[in-house]
């Protein structure tokens, strides 16, 4: 690593100390500012900052990251007089090192499932005010499911509501998009938001298992409520994951995950104030990845045809004497015959004539 580099988390405007929602935290801000701005772009400045939040935002990525920059400190140049106190700290360091890097059990995966959760949920979850038409503004949960397009409670939603989202000290205007009528959840339109969108899944959790709402607190940061499973209910609304998490009307709209980071359920809560769990609807399982997919293969399509597009331009074209370009003719094969039969001589006349 070169001295003169900045690390990533100067990259980021972060100390080496800071928790994980931080990371997302700043990678966002720097982002959402530099979308703002009027300058050029840039982008291998953006591609620098993603490359840094993505070293970060991982765990273990981050954990051999820190230490590769302690064994840079360890090889930059020292005072002859200083060598034999760098020594002994390289040794400490190293048994820093090892102690901290050592492979774990493989319980330590089902114990970082809290923190890899909250990571992922850090740029997507966001706090939802709807302002009604009287001024009053009830206060709820949105997450990003893709660019754009995020998912919350519409139960208790007047017509004719202000939505406003506010991820990562930005407030985003939302629009409801689509509603789905059985379980009272909708879609909204937020531009700007969904750079890292959740998945949604049809796999409910089996009772006993651990699951996690995520809510944001009065300082905009995502916090994580753990519960476990009781057991899989069949509501009007749908099918309901009932746990053992103890919600309020705040925590309409947050997306409940597994131990995986998907999110299994969105939390309704109706006008006595309880809040349930509901598996999202099926119909938004399928389409929004078969939307996804449509999108990839269309941008690789597009990607092939400019390519072929530009080898075609690049060849060398034949000219008549002239220096003319000359086209290509194409005729097909049923053209083709036509002409043959039409200047074909007629019967009983030699073809000389």
């Amino acid at each position: 690593m070169a001295s003169e580099e900045r690390t990533h988390y100067e990259v980021l405007g972060i100390k080496p100390s800071a928790k994980h929602t931080e990371i997302g935290i700043a990678y966002q801000r720097i982002m959402g500012k530099r979308r703002g701005e009027h300058a050029p772009p840039d982008p291998r400045g953006d591609a620098r900052i993603r490359e840094a939040y993505e070293v970060l935002s991982d765990v273990e990525s981050r954990e051999y990251y820190d230490a590769e920059l302690r064994q840079a400190a360890l090889r930059a140049p020292l005072p002859v007089g200083r060598l034999v106190m760098a020594a002994l700290a390289a040794a400490a360091l190293g048994a820093a090192a090892w102690w901290f890097l050592k492979p774990a059990p493989s319980v330590k995966l089902e114990a970082e499932a809290p923190t890899k959760i909250a990571q992922a949920a850090a740029p997507s979850v966001g706090r939802i005010e709807r302002i009604q038409m009287s001024g009053a503004a009830e206060p709820g949960v949105a997450f990003s499911i893709e660019e754009g397009v995020m998912v919350t409670s519409c139960l208790r939603l007047p017509a004719g509501s202000q939505l406003v989202v506010t991820m990562l000290g930005r407030r985003v205007p939302a629009t409801v998009r689509s509603t789905d009528a059985a379980s009272g959840m909708c879609q909204l339109s937020a531009p700007n938001t969904g750079t890292w969108p959740l998945s949604l899944t049809g796999v409910a959790p089996q009772p006993g298992e651990r699951v996690f709402s995520a809510g944001v607190d009065a300082k905009g940061e995502v916090v994580l409520r753990e519960g476990s499973v009781k057991r899989i209910v069949t509501d009007p609304a749908g099918k309901v994951i009932e746990t053992t998490l103890q919600l309020g009307r705040d925590a309409a709209g947050a997306p409940l995950f597994d131990t995986q980071g998907r999110v299994v359920a969105v939390a309704l809560v109706g006008d006595d104030g309880r809040a349930k769990q509901v598996i999202p609807p099926a119909a938004w399982l399928g389409p929004m990845t078969a939307r996804s997919a449509s999108a990839k293969a269309a941008e690789e399509a597009a990607k092939r045809e400019a390519q072929e597009q530009a080898e075609e331009a690049a060849k060398p074209q034949p000219v008549d004497d002239l220096g003319r370009p000359m086209g290509k003719v194409h005729i097909d094969a049923q053209r083709k015959k036509e002409l043959e039969k039409a200047f074909r001589p007629p019967p009983n006349v030699p073809g000389d004539l």
